[in-house]
């Protein structure tokens, strides 16, 4: 259901310097990353555990009423330091070569000795797709636009369930018998039906049954219950959803950002430190 999904997309804007936190995203699904303008660097680096104990990391809840999982995100920044000289004021210029960045290596040691799987720079118009459960980071070298979105396929299904299993749900011993076996639609559904009973208990299932084949509504709000003879009854809204805002190129997009037509937060942090943020795109409507 829509409800309990992540954003479609996602708009992430960094000024010049600036970088995200090194971080694994949400459930671990496949990510992809569209860059519109500008130039940024990023670190992939392998989801063991022993690699999470070097980052000190953290787990953070799945948002949402749901709480289907979680991410896992670093204190530490892989771009502390640049051609050896830490947090310069003047931002590099990969045209001029290819830097080399590392972490605070006197106070992280154990950071300092985990070497990227992958390290790569993404200049305009390129795709990146890659696997969200992998341990990653970025770093801008200029002012950038692009649009970020994560997606479930058979690649990482068994990924995604387990975390929910694993999280929410209490493993696998909450699984009837037979289940690997049955349709992935089915699967998850049953899945997800375990997680909002959670919520709900004695009614997660059947709440998630109207929920699932409410196609229609675009969002879903938590039940209100009427008292009839003693018995609690699920109350949904017939009045229809407004109509979802008409999808706008992102050529267009892009060209309204550029204008400063479209009003989204500071680039800057306090102090005027650049950084890297996401919105859901939704969010820019018009």
């Amino acid at each position: 259901p829509a409800s309990m999904q992540p954003a479609k997309q996602c708009l992430i804007m960094g000024g010049a310097g600036g970088c995200s936190t090194l971080h694994t995203d949400m459930l671990g699904w496949t990510g992809w990353n569209l860059l519109l303008a500008g130039r940024k660097h990023w670190k992939f680096f392998p989801p063991a555990e022993e690699v999470g104990e070097a980052f000190g990391a953290e787990v953070r809840e799945m948002g949402g009423q749901f709480h289907l999982g979680f991410s896992c995100t670093s204190p530490i920044d892989m771009y502390h330091t640049v051609n050896g000289e830490p947090c310069p004021e003047r931002v590099p210029d990969p045209r001029c070569g290819r830097p080399s960045f590392a972490p605070d290596a006197r106070r992280y040691p154990a950071a300092a000795g985990v070497e990227p799987l992958i390290d790569v720079m993404q200049g305009p118009n390129e795709l990146i797709i890659f696997p969200a459960h992998y341990f990653h980071q970025t770093y801008h070298y200029e002012p950038t636009i692009a649009i970020a979105c994560q997606m479930l396929n058979q690649g990482c299904f068994d990924r995604v369930l387990n975390q929910i299993l694993n999280f929410r749900c209490g493993g696998h011993a909450s699984l009837p018998l037979g289940f690997l076996g049955r349709p992935e639609e089915e699967q998850m559904k049953f899945v997800l039906g375990l997680a909002a009973e959670k919520l709900w208990p004695g009614r997660g299932h059947s709440y998630l049954e109207q929920m699932w084949n409410e196609r229609r509504l675009q969002t879903y709000a938590q039940p209100t219950f009427l008292q009839e003879d003693d018995e609690e009854v699920l109350e949904w809204s017939d009045e229809e959803p407004a109509a979802p805002p008409s999808a706008e190129p992102l050529s267009r997009l892009a060209l309204r950002l550029a204008l400063g037509s479209v009003e989204v937060p500071p680039w800057e942090a306090d102090g005027g430190l650049p950084v890297a943020w996401s919105l859901p795109l939704a969010g820019l409507a018009k």
